[in-house]
């Protein structure tokens, strides 16, 4: 049986559940820029060079390793801004038995996949979305019979599950919570870590032309990019995090000053995001840097929170 494996655009990892099992003699990984994604909101510029800098580079990493990709650009001729019209040309081109994707993160999109079997004639097999720790069945049961759905339980009851932060059936510190603690004002004279930052490939900066000629009616400039776009460059900008920011990200974790807006935040949200980055990697990390004493209480859990708590309370 011959697969297509549809990779979404926040799915850039190869550990991605619709690549679990995956043929590289027989089967195809398919990999769509949709114009459509990038203008339902008016997105900042460098976010949109951000996604796509970081699709392509996983694109070729793919094709490095092995992997008969397909990859559809954004500026191409024959694209029609829709899964499943691509979907529809490899099923035939390429004699495809049945698709294989991962659930997406969004309503929207889900629901959109949901069509696809009926538009493309073949069997459509929507697997369980691994970039997060919490299932969504997982999340509905949890929530049967509440009659508030509290970020604060949620989260303690993850926390007990994967023995997260726990000293046997007691939270670390005597607390769950040191939120209290993570209110601090900026001391006067503290010393800030250089920021972290990549520098610009070939790849990046065609796709920088390409958003500035395609996008030039959105906000924001697209001088100045940083960021990481492929997932060496993340795991570098966690271990960057980690080491030199985490210790202090408790006490400012509410902290804003003008004259720099980096501080001791980690800017780790939009690698976790698009797949760059696994949660489950992040909160081990940060759990080891405070089990050998190298961070406070408050500062690891309040990161933890973010991931564990918040992002899988949204999700849910």
């Amino acid at each position: 049986m011959r697969n297509l494996c549809v990779i979404l655009a926040d799915q850039l990892n190869q550990e991605i559940s619709s690549l679990n099992d995956f043929d590289k003699d027989i089967d195809e990984v398919l990999i769509c820029e949709l114009k459509k994604n990038f203008i339902d909101i008016n997105h900042h510029k460098k976010k949109i060079v951000y996604q796509i800098s970081s699709m392509r580079h996983f694109g070729k990493e793919l094709d490095a390793q092995g992997f008969k990709t397909n990859y559809l650009k954004l500026d191409d001729p024959k694209n029609q801004n829709s899964y499943s019209s691509e979907i529809s040309k490899l099923v035939q081109k390429k004699d495809i038995d049945r698709v294989i994707v991962t659930e997406s993160s969004t309503h929207t999109e889900m629901k959109s996949i949901q069509g696809w079997q009926k538009i493309i004639g073949r069997k459509v097999e929507i697997r369980k979305n691994n970039l997060f720790i919490c299932d969504t069945d997982e999340f509905e049961s949890w929530a049967q019979g509440r009659k508030e759905l509290r970020l604060e339980f949620f989260y303690r009851m993850l926390r007990k599950k994967h023995d997260v932060l726990m000293d046997g059936n007691q939270p670390e510190g005597g607390a769950w919570n040191f939120d209290k603690k993570n209110r601090k004002p900026l001391a006067k004279n503290t010393s800030v870590p250089e920021k972290y930052a990549c520098v610009i490939d070939d790849e990046t900066q065609g796709v920088i032309n390409l958003v500035n000629d395609e996008f030039s009616d959105h906000f924001g400039s697209t001088d100045d990019f940083i960021f990481a776009v492929t997932r060496n460059e993340a795991l570098e900008a966690l271990h960057r995090f980690i080491e030199e920011r985490l210790i202090c990200f408790g006490d400012y974790q509410d902290a804003m000053i003008a004259e720099d807006p980096w501080l001791f935040h980690s800017h780790l949200s939009m690698y976790l995001n698009n797949g760059l980055l696994k949660p489950k990697e992040c909160i081990d990390l940060a759990e080891k840097a405070f089990y050998e004493s190298k961070v406070p209480i408050n500062s690891v859990e309040g990161f933890i929170r973010q991931i564990l708590g918040w992002r899988e309370y949204v999700r849910g």
